[in-house]
């Protein structure tokens, strides 16, 4: 149990068990200056049952912020990329989506600003899977997401909400993906407060 710093109320998931390693299905790369909208996204996506890797909420401490981008994307057979002027310009976006494009990660860009693409992000997005939430507001926009992105784990052969079999993880794992729940339900009480989304607490 655990207060959620954002809507103060006691959280618990008593029958939370944690996910494999591959049991990620979307990562989410965004400029940090689009972080307000990456967080709303990634609330509306977990409400869905679509578990998101998100920098920096997934970086375990003490790993190398290369290392773990590098691995968040090899878990995930889609990347969202939130397309903005910020991301544009952004060595570290253009880095993670080369990176997915050498993997043959899908990748859906999701344009939240009319910007034209530098010439690198031209060469590497040639996805037939472009998305548009330029005219507010945000949440008319989730559930074409929502459906966009299931579809294409479907395609993918990745069912959601899968669980993790075998023997119980070791407390520390446990630990950290309780941390990631209490996180996911802070965000979703921001969400409903500055986007009027109804979303519930969904645990895994």
């Amino acid at each position: 149990r655990a207060r959620c710093p954002k809507c103060g109320s006691e959280v618990s998931f008593p029958n939370m068990t944690p996910r494999a390693a591959s049991g990620y299905d979307v990562f989410i790369s965004h400029s940090k200056n689009d972080k307000t909208t990456a967080d709303a996204l990634c609330a509306a996506l977990e409400a869905a049952s679509i578990r998101c890797w998100i920098a920096p909420r997934d970086i375990t401490p003490g790993k190398e912020w290369g290392e773990a981008i590098i691995d968040g994307i090899s878990q995930c057979p889609v990347m969202l990329l939130i397309f903005s002027s910020n991301s544009n310009q952004s060595q570290q976006v253009r880095r993670e989506v080369e990176r997915a494009v050498a993997k043959e990660t899908v990748i859906i860009p999701l344009r939240i600003e009319d910007v034209p693409m530098t010439k690198t992000m031209e060469y590497f997005l040639s996805s037939p899977h472009w998305l548009d939430a330029l005219t507010p507001p945000l949440e008319r926009h989730l559930p074409k997401l929502v459906r966009t992105v299931k579809l294409l784990l479907e395609e993918k052969g990745r069912g959601l909400g899968t669980l993790a079999s075998g023997p119980p993880a070791p407390a520390a794992i446990l630990s950290h993906e309780f941390a990631h729940l209490l996180d996911r339900h802070a965000l979703e009480c921001f969400f409903v407060e500055y986007f009027c989304f109804p979303a519930g607490v969904v645990s895994e």
